[in-house]
């Protein structure tokens, strides 16, 4: 339609139309997207009036993650030294599955222990920028670096995870991630089980959150905040404090004085 045209009950009409397998996050990401697009077209004049775009709620949900042992139980299922390199790197390094796809060898500095992450695959395309657009300087998990001397060959096409030379494929990424997962009696996405797992991981170590939030490459420190929801260890420290022995005289003075005043 034109978007001069588009009025408040089309708005609605379309939202009825909407595949109801959606999930309420992407139908407000949808109406998102598109509240900005008519923002957008009233800021520089082409239309007159924006129309009033629903706003859809829905509640987010708990974080799912699991620990450094249940990761263990899943790497010992993954025995392609490719994969294993590549998902101890999502692990380890916090990065997203995107970013890892399109590292590059040129990107790794063994000499000063670091590497760069500035770029991203799109689907199968690679882009010159992240999904935040930030340059992240990393230093390599010690594991990891053993992992990725352990690669077998460097392709040419430059690509640090690569299958036949060729950046490994988004789909067989999420679908052997499903297997060795299946079979390490664990029920969890990609995403979950390495980034959101590591920055959960480290939260309940203590980690500040605002060097997990670099590490990660949150540009929201909110997003960051969303792992204090599985701060169980943290906690814990709500029982660890001195006992109070019954009889003790220095209780009893507190209540004598409170009593008194």
């Amino acid at each position: 339609m034109n978007i001069r045209e588009i009025e408040e009950g089309q708005i609605d009409d379309f939202r009825r139309q909407l595949p109801r397998r959606l999930s309420a996050k992407t139908v407000k990401n949808i109406f998102g997207l598109f509240n900005k697009i008519l923002r957008d077209a009233y800021s520089r004049r082409d239309i007159q009036r924006i129309p009033i775009v629903p706003n859809i709620k829905f509640e987010t949900p708990p974080i799912k993650w699991i620990d450094e042992e249940d990761q263990d139980l899943v790497m010992a299922e993954v025995h392609d030294p490719v994969y294993r390199a590549f998902f101890l790197f999502l692990m380890k390094q916090g990065c997203r599955p995107n970013e890892a796809r399109a590292l590059k060898w040129d990107r790794v500095d063994f000499t000063r222990n670091q590497l760069i992450i500035n770029a991203a695959m799109d689907l199968g395309v690679f882009r010159e920028h992240t999904k935040s657009r930030d340059i992240r300087r990393l230093p390599i998990h010690p594991d990891v670096r053993e992992a990725l001397e352990a690669l077998p060959t460097r392709a040419l096409s430059g690509y640090v995870f690569t299958y036949r030379g060729q950046p490994l494929n988004e789909k067989t990424v999420h679908k052997t991630w499903r297997r060795v997962t299946l079979k390490a009696g664990l029920d969890i996405s990609l995403y979950q089980g390495t980034k959101h797992s590591g920055g959960s991981q480290a939260i309940n170590a203590g980690v500040p959150l605002k060097v997990i939030q670099d590490m990660m490459g949150h540009k929201d420190p909110r997003t960051t905040a969303r792992c204090m929801e599985v701060t169980t260890e943290r906690l814990k420290s709500f029982w660890d404090r001195p006992q109070t022995v019954p009889g003790d005289k220095k209780v009893k003075a507190k209540l004598l004085n409170f009593k008194n005043k």
